[in-house]
């Protein structure tokens, strides 16, 4: 079975093969474009490693978009019939009596929790959404690239690491570019988040010069660390060093509509306005 971001894309005139199910999705989705080739191998791995029938696509893509709000990601729907699929769903009726599960567990909890989640009846993502894995395609430039790792496992940051051949000397409050050897496709709905790493920062005063960077979901170069030195002497980073930190980030797309403003009390006020 072919593992996220490596089934084949197949079907006549350089398509793929399940169009009229891409088509369903864009409109339930009310996405103004076609499918983007990575939302696609999504489609692809629904159909051919979790075997799901269209209608059981369909249903999840609607939850989806129920649940969301707004625009709901592929990496979502992903994640809620990967679930199913670990339970076996084959029909409308499994998934009523998932439904039915999740309503009699719902009952038994207090009735505090947040009300929301309650639209997540049967997808068994719910709270634990952020927990699910999702799968990110990586490409080695160089064989000496070291792959993002994290410090514990709870931890949100994936170590990057400097993959270079020699050391290399950072000059007091000068900025170097050093490269991790690695390209990195984010899903789309998401960026790729650049922080500096705590213990670099303040035990050598190393961090990356822009303070965060945005690594846009297009973004297909190499992943490339502009390190500054904050301190008064001179700093040494070494091959293989861990050099700052990768947080994968969902974000919200919006529309600028020109007009006047309403008023609030705070009004214009701005730096130091509220006080030190």
């Amino acid at each position: 079975m072919p593992a996220f971001g490596q089934a084949g894309m197949s079907g006549k005139g350089g398509g793929i093969m399940y169009d009229n199910l891409c088509k369903k999705i864009v409109k339930l989705m009310n996405l103004n474009r076609y499918l983007s080739k990575q939302e696609q191998r999504f489609v692809v791995e629904w159909k051919e490693r979790l075997d799901m029938k269209d209608e059981i696509i369909l249903e999840a893509v609607k939850r989806a978009v129920n649940y969301k709000k707004a625009r709901a990601s592929f990496p979502y729907i992903n994640a809620v019939l990967e679930n199913w699929a670990e339970k076996n769903v084959g029909s409308f009726t499994d998934i009523m009596k998932l439904d039915d599960e999740y309503r009699k567990k719902k009952e038994e909890k207090s009735s505090s929790e947040n009300k929301n989640d309650a639209i997540l009846a049967g997808t068994g993502v719910g709270k634990n959404y952020h927990s699910v894995q999702l799968n990110i395609a990586v490409e080695r430039i160089r064989d000496t690239a070291k792959l993002p790792t994290r410090g514990s496992e709870y931890a949100a940051g994936y170590d990057l690491y400097a993959d270079i051949d020699k050391e290399i000397d950072i000059e007091p409050h000068e900025v170097v570019k050093i490269g991790t050897g690695l390209k990195i496709a984010v899903p789309e709905g998401y960026f790729g988040a650049i922080f500096a790493r705590s213990g670099l920062a303040t035990k050598e005063q190393l961090a990356p010069a822009n303070c965060v960077g945005v690594c846009d979901s297009d973004y297909r170069g190499e992943y490339i660390i502009a390190l500054q030195n904050n301190g008064n002497v001179k700093r040494t980073v070494k091959p293989g060093e861990r050099i700052a930190q990768l947080v994968i980030m969902p974000f919200l797309q919006v529309g600028f509509v020109e007009g006047k403003l309403d008023e609030t009390v705070r009004g214009e006020g701005g730096f130091g306005s509220t006080g030190k």
